[in-house]
């Protein structure tokens, strides 16, 4: 017995294949959540339609096969470029793991329609968006699905990779579907206009991957009240880290949704009992556009403490300091100013009321702006040190500043800078 679901409309041109009748079962079932995809990508959403398969299987329709595949949802296969055009676009056809479960169609034939799409536009564009992408559309569309939560943590458990690093068949780069869901909320609320005015203006002429969406990013945000791709990066590492129980309720919509998922890993935690801290390197430290939260914790006594990096100077570095009060109150976030030769301080008093201080640092990589399409993976070293005035650390502190130390200024807060102040072969959806 063999046989394929067609869709009643001619305007969904895709053929689901059968061969028995558990398959014709699970093939009607892809069929009714095909046809919704379609509708929402292409028809609301705006993405290109899959492109015709050039005559496979006899038709020019999209053909969605069904396999018993081990650990993976479905996947999305090319198949020859696109003659009619002369961009990085290609045909391509669909399988779906026939054995996962029923509550699990819907999002993998959504994820997987959208790698459809998406190779109708620019099938060279950076693999770890790609699969951030579709993620990304699975969450728009069916956002009480908690089937991401378990990428997000793979995501947020590796801060220090690139943004864009991809594992083959691994979690992180489905995780970093969170990125998308920032520049959504932030440029384009309620909508996945930026999303997809992000993909459309990736095409290019031939496969060298320029533009790519971090080129297109750095054109398109300005117009929607951004500044660039950098900059996108430090605010979206801001948004990351208060998800779940670091929630505070001022940045992603859904941020206590995603619990301990949600939860990013600290490179390094300081206790009160191991200061004065000096030149410390910590753990994993960035790669290019990675980042690392290190927090320092205050204690009860401490009056007064100054906080010093020392970035590697090959690097372009970016740091923000969070001061999160005891009790109620929102999280106060500054820029510590760092110097050309990679050195920055900032200097705090009162500070037993803080519950912990949070230093987040961004490598913005060497120079810029950042290729994706180069894959480096840079890692930039640096070094903290961090002095409180304290019972027990008075002397050393005082001695310090007798001897000259930063030369910072009595206020309540001071910060100074320095010492004077590709391609996929197969694209997978893992069940």
């Amino acid at each position: 017995m063999t046989g394929v679901q067609t869709c009643a409309l001619p305007i969904y041109p895709f053929r689901v294949h059968y061969w028995d009748t558990a398959t014709e079962r699970s093939a009607k079932d892809i069929k009714t959540w095909l046809e919704q995809a379609w509708d929402s990508e292409v028809v609301d959403f705006g993405y290109h339609a899959p492109l015709p398969d050039l005559g496979v299987e006899g038709d020019d329709d999209l053909d969605v096969y069904q396999e018993s595949i081990s650990g993976i949802g479905g996947y999305v296969a090319p198949e020859q470029s696109y003659p009619a055009t002369p961009y990085s676009d290609m045909t391509c056809y669909m399988s779906i793991n026939h054995t996962i479960p029923y509550q699990s169609i819907k999002t993998v034939v959504a994820h997987e329609f959208q790698h459809t799409c998406q190779m109708a536009i620019d099938a060279a564009e950076d693999p770890s968006f790609i699969e951030q992408s579709a993620t990304y559309v699975e969450e728009v569309l069916f956002p009480e699905s908690e089937d991401n939560l378990y990428m997000l943590y793979y995501f947020q458990r590796s801060p220090q990779r690139p943004l864009n690093y991809f594992d083959y068949g691994q979690p992180y780069q489905y995780g970093s579907y969170i990125f998308s869901v920032y520049l959504s909320e932030k440029f384009s609320p309620d909508t996945t206009e930026l999303h997809r005015d992000v993909w459309l203006n990736c095409m290019q002429v031939g496969w060298d991957n320029e533009p790519d969406y971090m080129d297109v990013l750095d054109d398109l945000l300005p117009s929607h009240g951004g500044t660039s791709m950098d900059d996108a990066l430090i605010e979206f590492s801001i948004w990351r880290y208060f998800l779940g129980d670091n929630d505070y309720g001022i940045y992603f919509k859904r941020a206590s949704f995603y619990g301990f998922y949600g939860q990013p890993t600290i490179t390094k935690r300081y206790d009160v009992t191991e200061y004065p801290i000096k030149q410390d390197a910590p753990p994993h430290p960035p790669w290019e556009y990675g980042i690392n939260y290190v927090e320092f914790n205050t204690g009860d006594e401490r009056k007064e403490m100054r906080l010093i990096f020392e970035g590697d100077p090959a690097f372009r570095w970016h740091v923000e300091l969070f001061k999160l009060l005891k009790g109620s109150g929102l999280p106060q976030i500054v820029s510590v100013p760092i110097q050309p030769f990679g050195k920055g301080y900032v200097f705090l008093e009162e500070v037993s009321r803080y519950r912990k201080l949070v230093f987040m640092v961004v490598n913005l990589g060497k120079d810029g702006p950042y290729d994706p399409d180069k894959r480096d993976n840079a890692i930039g070293t640096y070094t903290l040190s961090a002095h409180g005035k304290h019972p027990r650390e008075r002397k050393r502190w005082q001695g310090e500043r007798k001897a000259g130390g930063h030369g910072a200024a009595r206020t309540s807060e001071t910060m100074g800078s320095g010492l004077t102040c590709g391609y996929s072969l197969l694209w997978k959806r893992k069940a």
